[in-house]
C-alpha cells in the first residue's frame, strides 16, 4: 500500500493511520488482557514452574502492543525516501537499548522488561518526528486515531481488573482464567460496537479496497 501511494501525501497518511487504527484494534486489547490475567495465565498454560515469569510477561505485554503499532512507522519513511534515517534511528537503537538492559538487570528479568517500556518509546521519537514531518500530520491527528482503541481497551481493563477482585481467590484457576477471558472480550467487542464501529468498519474497508 504505502509503495503505491508513495508520492501523495493524503492518502499515504490516510493509509498509514488506517494501518495503525487497525493494528490498534487488534494488538492493544490483547496486550492489555495478557498484562491483566498473567496471573492466572501464566500457571494454567505454562505450569507452576514458571510463575516467576508473570511479571516480566506483563511488562513485556504492555511493550508488546507498543511495538506492534511502530512498526508501521519505518515502512513509511522507506517507501518515502527516508530509509538511510531510518537505519540509523535503527542504529542508534541497537546500540543504546543493550546498554541499558544491562543497567535493568540490576532489578533481574522484570527491570529488563521494564526497559523496553520505558527507554524504547524515547529512542524511536525521532523517527516518529521525521514520520510525521513526512506525513504532513500532528501527534494530535496520530493519538486521535489510537483513541477508538486505547479507550476501548481502558474500559475492558477496568472490567477485568473488577472481575480479578470479585473473583474468590479459592476458585480454580482455570475458571478464573476463563471468567477473566470472556469479560474482556465482552466488555471490549461491545465497546467498539457502542462508540467505535463505524471506525472498525473503516479498515474493513480499507482492508477491502487494498485486496480489490
Amino acid at each position: 500500500m504505502f509503495s503505491a501511494v508513495q508520492h501523495d501525501i493524503a492518502a499515504l497518511r490516510r493509509y498509514f493511520l488506517g494501518v495503525v487504527e487497525g493494528l490498534a484494534f487488534i494488538t492493544l486489547p490483547a496486550a492489555a488482557g495478557l498484562a491483566l490475567i498473567a496471573g492466572e495465565f501464566v500457571p494454567v498454560v505454562l505450569g507452576r514452574q514458571w510463575l516467576g515469569a508473570i511479571v516480566p510477561l506483563r511488562l513485556l505485554a504492555v511493550y508488546g502492543g507498543i511495538r506492534s503499532i511502530d512498526t508501521v512507522t519505518p515502512q513509511v519513511l522507506i517507501y518515502t525516501g527516508h530509509s538511510r534515517q531510518s537505519m540509523w534511528y535503527s542504529v542508534i537503537a541497537a546500540c543504546v537499548m543493550p546498554l541499558l538492559f544491562v543497567l535493568g538487570t540490576r532489578w533481574g528479568v522484570g527491570g529488563v522488561a521494564a526497559v523496553w517500556i520505558v527507554a524504547y518509546p524515547l529512542v524511536v521519537a525521532p523517527q516518529y518526528r521525521l514520520a510525521f514531518r513526512v506525513l504532513e500530520m500532528s501527534p494530535r491527528g496520530y493519538f486521535a486515531t489510537l483513541w477508538p482503541a486505547v479507550s476501548s481497551t481502558a474500559i475492558m481493563a477496568l472490567a477485568v481488573g473488577i472481575v480479578l477482585v470479585a473473583l474468590p481467590q479459592t476458585m480454580a484457576p482455570a475458571v478464573r482464567l476463563a471468567i477473566e477471558v470472556v469479560t474482556g472480550v465482552v466488555a471490549y467487542g461491545g465497546m467498539i460496537a457502542w462508540r467505535h464501529g463505524a471506525r472498525a468498519r473503516a479498515f474493513l474497508s480499507l482492508l477491502r479496497e487494498h485486496a480489490l
